[in-house]
């Protein structure tokens, strides 16, 4: 249950963490090195519980949701040569992050990522170049006429894709993009980027969220929605709010990657970035990087892929209204 959930580590002031970190052989006599003493970190804080979004049904696949450190999460770029991996990040202002953020994709083939999204940008125009990655397409939808909030999108610019205007929506309620991937000789992959203001009206962000999800745009296509959705799935037993939002969204066959929790404070643990996807087979990997960017941890999905473009052309195109 929500109200005794705890995460590992956060009842530790600074100098009970280090006294449990001081504790850890620093030697290597028994293999005991820097990997093992990570393996310790994430293997601790996935102790945590993870949400139960299906108590009675025992049948769907899902992904193993882990928390990973940094370097785990490095590690899994690396193998991910044949494979379609999305992250996502709350930024919280990509001018002060966006440093931070390179630093993870670091070390690592960077265009293993087939695409970043990134919500709360903070950005204030939609042309922005400060902030793009040389492997990769930014693409934005920013707030023009108030500060905050704002999502954008990195697509590897080993695919052509697609911007699906008309679906792009900047107001109150929430803010999204949405982009689509050309992938010959297989499906297309549509991928909506969504961030819903905390105070934002409920009612009105499900009545969205039911008319987008009754768009034929997702037929025949691997679908992913991620983002901020500020529905906190830890509470979805005892919630109506959590509760409906998982049950539109799985009543449209997309299902939850992410089970544990995302944001994580010294009063609260919640469970309020996902990736849901609709593809077949789902998600192979999903997991949570232990990263302090921001006050949200990035989340990802690792799935299986069998093709990739390998047009030398590379461009954006923008359906028309009859798209």
């Amino acid at each position: 249950m929500a109200e005794s959930l705890h995460f590992p580590f956060e009842l530790l002031n600074d100098d009970d963490f280090l006294n449990i970190v001081s504790q850890f052989p620093a030697n290597n006599e028994e293999g005991n090195n820097i990997s093992n003493f990570e393996d310790y970190i994430s293997s601790t804080a996935n102790t945590s519980p993870d949400f139960d979004h299906e108590p009675n049904d025992n049948t769907t696949n899902h992904p193993t949701c882990n928390y990973a450190t940094e370097n785990q999460f490095k590690q899994q770029l690396s193998k991910s040569s044949e494979s379609f991996l999305l992250l996502h990040l709350n930024i919280r202002s990509i001018n002060k992050n966006f440093d931070n953020l390179k630093l993870l994709l670091e070390n690592s083939r960077q265009n293993d990522c087939a695409a970043i999204a990134v919500t709360e940008t903070w950005l204030s125009h939609n042309n922005d170049t400060s902030y793009g990655m040389p492997e990769y397409d930014f693409v934005v939808n920013s707030r023009l006429d108030r500060i905050g909030g704002g999502v954008g999108i990195y697509l590897s610019k080993k695919y052509d894709h697609l911007i699906h205007e008309k679906l792009n929506c900047m107001n109150n309620v929430v803010e999204s993009l949405f982009t689509e991937l050309i992938i010959p000789n297989n499906k297309n992959i549509l991928i909506g980027v969504i961030y819903r203001p905390p105070n934002s009206n409920l009612n009105d962000f499900m009545t969205y969220l039911q008319n987008l999800l009754n768009d034929p745009i997702f037929n025949n296509k691997d679908s992913y929605l991620v983002g901020d959705f500020n529905i906190d799935l830890m509470k979805c037993n005892s919630m109506n709010a959590p509760q409906e939002f998982i049950e539109l969204l799985m009543a449209a066959s997309f299902s939850p990657s992410i089970s544990k929790p995302t944001r994580v404070t010294e009063l609260s643990a919640t469970l309020i970035d996902n990736i849901f996807s609709n593809c077949t087979p789902p998600p192979e990997t999903a997991g949570i990087v232990l990263s302090d960017i921001s006050d949200h941890y990035p989340i990802y999905t690792l799935s299986p892929i069998n093709n990739r473009s390998n047009s030398s052309k590379k461009y954006i195109t923008k359906p028309g209204p009859s798209e």
